[in-house]
């Protein structure tokens, strides 16, 4: 995705030499994450459906909405949380961003415009293989000469939600969840267990059994081959061990 988004966002990744090695520029990070929703769905739906929120950060709801229901007509929001060193991001307004100098306002047109260019990417992208770009989150970074980058990835299962475009609208309309590709549902398990709290440290974590990590796995798999088109083909077992070898060797090559 970074390779496929370049062409309009320049973004930190220099090189690949090695599948598990990503060689690329250093950035201080900005502490703003850039939320981009399509539809409402997620935290957000729950704070406006359960909770009854009618503003969060700078959107204010015009009235009350369904699950799953567009924003704008198609037209994405900005809707940025802090980037936490500790703890869960928040929704945060500009104005707050501003007052708390996460960045300046130059620099939010520049990540703003970014975000609105490679959601459009991922979206196209996901249209053409039959899904559909939920919502995402984009992270930026400073370089030392001062450029505003895109850092960590791009519309991968980490930051997006993503749904079959095949039966969504029904499965909507009848109430039903459709079915997703992304590590919201490795999150409602860890919701559904019992003693979870995510808002303090468990003395005993729930136990994520093999065959538990084998399906997040397998989700993850089915996600990429859904977006980007071709079969996923595993590296064999020999060539997984000395990876810690095998990133020196690479980088070594690449400088």
């Amino acid at each position: 995705m970074l390779e496929k988004t370049r062409h309009e966002v320049d973004n930190w990744a220099e090189d690949m030499p090695d599948p598990q090695v990503t060689i690329g520029v250093a950035c201080t990070p900005i502490k703003v994450e850039m939320v981009l929703r399509d539809y409402l769905a997620g935290s957000w739906y729950r704070k406006h459906a359960e909770d009854g929120e009618m503003k969060i950060g700078d959107y204010r709801f015009k009235r009350k909405m369904k699950r799953f229901e567009r924003f704008n007509n198609g037209s994405p929001i900005i809707t940025p949380t802090t980037k936490a060193d500790a703890g869960h991001d928040e929704d945060i307004s500009k104005e707050e961003i501003f007052d708390r100098a996460l960045c300046t306002p130059e620099e939010w047109d520049v990540m703003s415009t970014y975000s609105m260019r490679l959601f459009r990417i991922g979206s196209q992208i996901a249209r053409e293989h039959g899904l559909i770009l939920c919502d995402t989150k984009y992270e930026f970074g400073r370089t030392a000469d001062g450029r505003i980058l895109v850092i960590d990835e791009v519309n991968t299962p980490d930051s997006s939600r993503y749904y079959y475009e095949a039966g969504f609208n029904e499965l909507v309309a009848a109430g039903e969840t459709p079915r997703e590709l992304s590590k919201e549902f490795v999150r409602q398990w860890l919701l559904s267990q019992p003693g979870f709290d995510k808002t303090r440290p468990m003395e005993t974590m729930p136990e994520l059994t093999d065959k538990w990590a084998q399906g997040v796995t397998n989700r993850y798999i089915e996600l990429y081959e859904a977006v980007m088109g071709e079969k996923f083909i595993p590296l064999p077992i020999s060539e997984t061990v000395g990876v810690e070898a095998r990133m020196v060797y690479a980088i070594r090559t690449f400088l």
